[in-house]
């Protein structure tokens, strides 16, 4: 039975939570039909199963080979890795993540945009595998990763506890104001126990008079570093600096409550709910797929 743009257009509109495999069959008979249309339906469709929250049916309709090359689109992509990423589907965050390499080599905005998504993803697994391929991500150069990328990276190789690769990471690219960048280097500098220089980076900022947030994990960090120092004269200077220092971060609103995590991952770039609702009732038409 013939299925054109409109039926298909129609169904996904006026479909329930409970017709996912008939909208599933329905695209099959539409899409084997190869007919030739500007209008691209992955990103509705993303957003059909999105909202209705339905990360196995997504995920099913995008491996399906007879729908290749449906869903290939950015807005279709972002809208299933956000979907599989709220469901702790960390896993087949990576294969689709793979998919795309694959398939977009030669865009790397593609591998740009939604890297975040699979650090993000390696950030809550911690494990050796996800450690392994958050440092390969955020080894990249600037077209492949964003400045919030490298910084979940480093983020991951500080929970796998190498403080090394993460000031490795976040001195490859000069955002050393930035919140996360501060914070995370402080945390690195504290494990390695080398408090001074943690110490460092919060008297530059102050000094420079720009906003020297500090988050409780690195506050905490800094301290106990401090206070593991062996040499009874270092420590003797190094922890009076650390109280007057913490005394002006108070006075001045810079000891923040929000923990880490949350600075980290919320927002993440393709996750904020609106954003990629939004995106995706507008690019029906918009997307394009250039490998």
């Amino acid at each position: 039975m013939f299925a054109s743009k409109e039926d298909v257009f129609n169904f996904v509109h006026l479909a329930s939570a409970e017709d996912s495999q008939v909208l599933h069959s329905l695209l099959k008979r539409y899409h084997s039909q190869k007919t030739k249309s500007p209008f691209r339906f992955g990103p509705i469709v993303m957003r059909y199963y999105y909202s209705n929250g339905q990360p196995v049916e997504a995920l099913k309709a995008f491996c399906d080979p007879d729908l290749d090359g449906l869903f290939e689109d950015l807005s279709s992509l972002k809208l299933l890795m956000s979907l599989l990423y709220e469901h702790n589907m960390h896993s087949e965050i990576k294969d689709v993540f793979e998919v795309v390499k694959s398939k977009k080599s030669g865009n790397p905005v593609f591998v740009k945009t939604l890297s975040n998504i699979v650090l993000a993803s390696c950030y809550k697994q911690n494990t050796p595998e996800s450690y392994k391929l958050a440092t390969e991500i955020g080894r990249q150069d600037k077209e492949h990763v964003t400045r919030r990328g490298v910084e979940i990276a480093a983020a991951v190789a500080l929970k796998q506890r190498d403080p090394g690769l993460a000031l490795e990471l976040l001195t490859a690219i000069d955002f050393s104001n930035n919140l996360l960048t501060r914070n995370l280097k402080i945390l690195a500098y504290s494990s390695m126990d080398r408090p001074e220089e943690a110490l460092r980076i919060i008297k530059r900022d102050l000094f420079r008079d720009i906003p020297t947030n500090v988050v409780p994990e690195a506050m905490k960090a800094m301290k106990e570093a401090v206070y593991r120092i062996k040499d009874d004269n270092q420590k003797d200077f190094v922890v009076p600096e650390l109280k007057n220092l913490e005394a002006d971060l108070r006075e001045k609103g810079f000891l923040v409550e929000k923990s880490l995590d949350t600075h980290l991952l919320e927002p993440i770039s393709g996750v904020k709910k609106r954003q990629i609702l939004e995106e995706s009732s507008e690019s029906g038409h918009s997307d394009e797929m250039n490998g």
